[in-house]
């Protein structure tokens, strides 16, 4: 054996190597164990790295999706209370029309008849004003062909009208019990009224019950997207566990066998001393 052979310790240079990559090893599976994903950057899997992020872009788009659904069926729900409220007033106004169309009640009464009338009309119109949404009018009649982004996708949206409720819109802006005749033809307004305001009512609870529909529809696709993601890039706990402990004891011998490694030429060229 020369003396060059001896200084070029080419076990320490493998060891080296092995320790190198042990450490690298080791690092990876601890990364895995905190940040809890197998692939934390491109380094570690191109290809499933890219199908995560598809994954991921595909749920995010879903659960916003979702958002807008909910956003949709709060709006609803406030638009059907402004709805129930007013028909509920409608029926305090039939039942004072059909108290006006008595024709046992005097004048005095009568005129008492129509200012609880009047005062009912003007509560109509004032939930109508209050019911708005984010800044929109709902149940004026200008939300009308409006447009909500219940999917991920482009070009599916969801139409949405609410129908006006409003006094004048109803008809019920000219009610009149001050004679009985005028009492009974007003029974008749109130009563196509009614079945106005039962249609927009019947319309805003079909599109609450497709809105949610949609969002279970969603759901299911979002949680699908996220499991496909999560059995690409989610780290198994007990796997990495098992790959760390493994690679640290392998790591910490290579240093063991690196030192011996290093000593073995100088324990030879002693023997030239």
């Amino acid at each position: 054996m020369s003396l060059t052979q001896i200084r070029f310790n080419f076990t320490a240079s493998v060891t080296k190597s092995l320790v190198d990559r042990t450490g690298k090893q080791n690092h990876k599976s601890l990364l895995a164990l905190s940040s809890g994903k197998r692939i934390n950057s491109l380094e570690d899997d191109a290809s499933g790295f890219h199908l995560a992020r598809g994954f991921e872009a595909s749920r995010r788009s879903l659960e916003q999706a979702i958002n807008n659904v909910a956003n949709a069926a709060n709006m609803l729900n406030m638009a059907s209370s402004g709805y129930s409220s007013i028909y509920e007033m409608l029926i305090s106004m039939r039942e004072r029309v059909l108290q006006g169309a008595d024709d046992s009640y005097n004048t005095v009464q009568r005129a008492s008849i129509q200012g609880m009338i009047d005062a009912l009309e003007t509560e109509i119109d004032e939930v109508v004003r209050e019911a708005t949404f984010q800044g929109n009018a709902l149940i004026d009649g200008t939300f009308t062909g409006k447009k909500i982004q219940a999917s991920a996708v482009a070009g599916q949206a969801f139409d949405i009208s609410l129908a006006a409720a409003d006094t004048t819109t109803l008809g019920v802006d000219s009610i009149d019990v001050l004679t009985g005749d005028n009492a009974r033809a007003s029974m008749t307004t109130l009563d196509n009224a009614m079945l106005v305001l039962e249609r927009a009512m019947q319309s805003a609870g079909e599109a609450l019950i497709r809105l949610r529909s949609r969002e279970g529809n969603l759901r299911v696709r979002m949680n699908a997207a996220e499991a496909g993601r999560s059995e690409i890039e989610d780290a198994d706990f007990a796997k990495e566990k098992l790959k760390h402990t493994k690679t640290q004891i392998m790591h910490e011998l290579g240093f063991v066998s690196l030192k011996n490694a290093i000593a073995a030429p100088r324990q030879v060229l002693s023997l030239f001393a």
